[in-house]
């Protein structure tokens, strides 16, 4: 996450949606975000500042347009999981969760790979033995805090994990950080 691109990790939502639909209203946007107009402004407006996206008038609608940046962001980033008001973005090896909350806003946190492994191979136990993953008794052995693990877990549950098609994996695999 050193790459100076990706400082504003709370805009990768409306970034990838306003650049993989060309042209949107602010009122399509905050309807694929499942949130209000006023935030989704707000926002619009940061990204603007961050030069990622520029607004043209169109009769009584305001239509917002990707710039060769918010483009550039878009191509670097290789897998996107989308699930009802969250986003999972990985991008060259960084993993980026983002929290649409609708009526309080979006949260946004950078998540390290080692702990998710470790909580994915907690989980896919879990599974084996047939019963549920007690986040408590994970962040014990973990030795995390329980907030911390729900958020790693939330990740695990939007890419689909533990299954058969998870992207965690392979990110375990790459970065061979699933030693002890």
């Amino acid at each position: 996450m050193a790459d100076k691109k990706y400082t504003a990790v709370h805009l990768l939502p409306l970034v990838y949606y306003v650049t993989t639909r060309e042209r949107i209203s602010t009122r399509e946007l905050a309807t694929i975000l499942g949130t209000r107009t006023s935030l989704v402004r707000k926002l619009l407006w940061s990204a603007r500042r961050k030069g990622l996206v520029t607004f043209t008038r169109f009769e009584d609608q305001v239509i917002v347009e990707p710039t060769q940046k918010a483009r550039q962001i878009v191509t670097s980033i290789d897998y996107v999981a989308r699930n009802r008001n969250k986003l999972v973005v990985i991008a060259g090896g960084a993993i980026i969760f983002v929290a649409i909350r609708p009526r309080k806003g979006i949260r946004a946190y950078t998540i390290p790979r080692q702990p998710l492994c470790k909580l994915l191979r907690l989980a896919e136990t879990a599974e084996k033995e047939k019963r549920l993953l007690n986040l408590r008794e994970a962040a014990h052995t973990l030795n995390l805090h329980p907030k911390t693990v729900s958020i790693l877990y939330r990740v695990l549950r939007t890419l689909g994990c533990p299954g058969t098609s998870c992207i965690v994996k392979e990110l375990c695999r790459e970065g061979e950080e699933i030693k002890e």
